[in-house]
């Protein structure tokens, strides 16, 4: 099973901030890999960066606080580079994670582009997120508001990438035998439903799941040093840098 990383928070924000990872209902299990809630528990002195890491995932954020920046949602499509976000002090953001392969909406750009919208295919994100806010129950409206993204045709199950996820070791020959297709058809295909390249499509699940294996990252890759340079490439820190300025998100399924 595909279990994408987020280190996301500075070890110095650790205990003034609360990330929670939510799972969806099995109904939903094949779109929406989380929904999650983040937002500061206690004030904080100044504005803080967010690392996100490339997974695949594409996120439907609201900004859920009293006083929000944006309303309607941003949506965060997939990167092959980890891009630093920018988080205000008094923040409390509510948000979507879609399964690799599981946007089908238009007009937006399926690989890293953050924009905001007020709506998407008729259905009206600005009301979505006034109900979010207003609302005690977050979980149960960010399922609702899945399901509705879901019956306009915004987001929908991927069975072809979800078997890709399944293997545990990929090359692009592996795709082709797996998928059946040929490479040109391959490329076109992932591109559409994922964003990425058949290439760049392995080397975003071989970091997500060095970070996953901790000390045996390396075996993900020809030796150590490949790593090391792997994850400056995507981070622009070595993994030593990272885990002592980041810490892998925790997650707690609710």
């Amino acid at each position: 099973m595909y279990t994408p990383i987020q280190i996301g928070i500075p070890r110095t924000h650790e205990s003034k901030v609360s990330y929670i990872e939510h799972t969806p209902s099995a109904a939903l299990g094949e779109i929406v890999y989380c929904f999650w809630t983040f937002r500061a528990v206690i004030p904080l002195p100044d504005r803080f960066i967010y690392l996100v890491l490339p997974d695949g995932c594409i996120d439907i954020i609201f900004d859920v606080a009293d006083e929000p920046e944006f309303d309607g949602a941003l949506i965060m499509t997939p990167s092959t580079r980890a891009e630093p976000v920018d988080i205000r002090p008094d923040f409390s953001y509510a948000g979507i994670r879609l399964q690799p392969g599981a946007w089908a909406g238009e007009p937006v750009e399926i690989v890293g582009s953050a924009a905001f919208y007020d709506s998407l295919a008729a259905y009206n994100l600005r009301e979505a997120r006034r109900m979010l806010a207003d609302s005690d129950d977050v979980l149960s409206r960010l399922h609702y508001i899945a399901e509705e993204l879901k019956n306009h045709g915004i987001i929908r199950s991927s069975p072809f990438v979800a078997a890709l996820l399944k293997k545990e070791q990929l090359s692009v020959e592996d795709l082709v035998i797996t998928s059946g297709y040929s490479r040109r058809q391959l490329q076109r295909i992932l591109k559409e439903s994922v964003g990425y390249s058949p290439h760049d499509f392995i080397k975003v699940l071989r970091f997500q799941r060095a970070l996953q294996s901790g000390k045996e990252a390396a075996r993900q890759y020809a030796d150590q040093s490949h790593f090391i340079r792997e994850c400056k490439r995507v981070t622009g820190m070595t993994p030593s840098q990272l885990r002592t300025m980041y810490r892998l998100a925790d997650s707690s399924n609710a």
